[in-house]
């Protein structure tokens, strides 16, 4: 299961990475629109920040299994071990805590989008798949951060950046 787990990750970071490419392409296309064509795209700026949010938010559980997220190792690395697996416990805690948090707010959210049948201003996008996104990869970085803690060996030192 586990293992499973590992590859839902992943699919979902090359999803991540494929919403980044296209919110490149869509810069690029914007940028040519209006200097070469003189008539900007309309749509670009609301494409953008949906593929960013997106990128954002699946990209999310791959780096919390991998650690590959932002760490701060200066006062960890310099505790003895046991100071380190409390360290590393209150991390996970920490990300558990708000990973479920902000799954709770956002699900409230997209539910109201959802129901209002909310759309984008200029590109009349349905919103609620966009938002839903925050809350349903929230709670799978939480769980990833759990999987994650009790599959490493206690003590270990984050990678370093």
């Amino acid at each position: 299961m586990i293992e499973r787990f590992y590859r839902l990750t992943h699919v979902l970071a090359v999803l991540a990475a494929l919403a980044g490419m296209l919110m490149a392409a869509f810069v690029c296309v914007g940028v040519a629109m209006r200097y070469v064509m003189g008539e900007p795209l309309a749509v670009q700026e609301e494409v953008v920040g949906l593929l960013f949010c997106s990128m954002v938010f699946l990209a999310l559980p791959r780096c919390t299994h991998d650690g590959s997220h932002v760490c701060a190792t200066l006062v960890r690395d310099r505790m003895g071990p046991r100071g380190q697996a409390i360290a590393d416990f209150c991390a996970t805690l920490a990300i558990v805590v708000f990973g479920l948090e902000l799954a709770w707010i956002s699900y409230d959210f997209a539910y109201l989008s959802y129901r209002l049948g909310a759309r984008s201003t200029v590109g009349n996008f349905l919103l609620y798949p966009w938002m839903g996104l925050i809350p349903l990869m929230s709670v799978l970085t939480a769980v990833t951060a759990v999987l994650r803690y009790f599959r490493r060996p206690p003590a270990v030192a984050a990678p370093a950046l």
